[in-house]
């Protein structure tokens, strides 16, 4: 009973680790298509300036 319990533990460990690490890859895309997207606008702004 308690090694299975043990077990559990250490799965539900793995996969909150799992989890932690595509939310934090997830929020890092969001903010790559942002930041892109600002370069995008940015630069569109200065070939209209010329």
């Amino acid at each position: 009973m308690l090694k299975r319990l043990k077990n559990l533990t250490w799965i539900d460990v793995v996969l909150y680790l799992l989890y932690l690490v595509i939310a934090i890859i997830l929020v890092n895309i969001v903010l790559l298509v942002k930041e892109e997207m600002r370069l995008q606008e940015e630069l569109e702004l200065l070939r209209q300036s010329r």
